[in-house]
């Protein structure tokens, strides 16, 4: 398993996070708290968790090539949801055996 994690600067995170999740809801599983939102994918899952300044990001993929396709479609998304620009995240990586 592949774990990804990014950090967005944005005061809207807790928005955005309701926002997501209640758009995946009609097709996918998610979960929704004050502040936390986890989605699974079927052979991915996310849990996106909000602060006041930062909206991150954790996305566990099987593969590689999984994760970056998963990296576009969840930024790909936020963008389209958010009142303000967000700048294109860093993602950063860890090999879970």
């Amino acid at each position: 398993m592949l774990t990804t994690y990014a950090v967005l600067d944005t005061t809207e995170a807790h928005r955005l996070i309701k926002r997501l999740c209640a758009h995946w809801s009609h097709k996918l599983t998610v979960e929704v708290e004050d502040g936390l939102g986890r989605i699974d994918f079927g052979e991915s899952r996310c849990l996106l968790i909000a602060d006041t300044e930062q909206l991150h990001i954790k996305l566990d993929c099987p593969d590689e090539a999984t994760a970056e396709r998963m990296h576009h479609v969840v930024f790909d998304h936020l963008k389209r949801m958010t009142k303000a620009g967000l700048t294109e995240p860093v993602w950063s990586s860890s090999n879970v055996e």
